[in-house]
């Protein structure tokens, strides 16, 4: 699943018992940290710093569902 967008991780929590694995895309690094750190121990789990524009070659070729 990918969560565009995860601020504080407040929804990312949610996805996770939902899905097998979520990748989160967070422009700021300072909120990617808390969301990284409030799951650190999640399985399935991956955030990426940065705009979802510049993420094609990073998600291409993903199984990936779009909320």
């Amino acid at each position: 699943m990918l969560e565009i967008g995860s601020g504080c991780g407040g929804v990312t929590g949610a996805l996770l018992t939902q899905a097998a694995s979520v990748e989160c895309v967070e422009l700021s690094p300072r909120r990617a940290e808390i969301v990284a750190w409030r799951h650190k121990d999640e399985a399935g789990f991956t955030i990426h710093v940065g705009n979802l524009n510049d993420m094609d070659a990073v998600l291409e070729g993903r199984l990936i569902m779009l909320l």
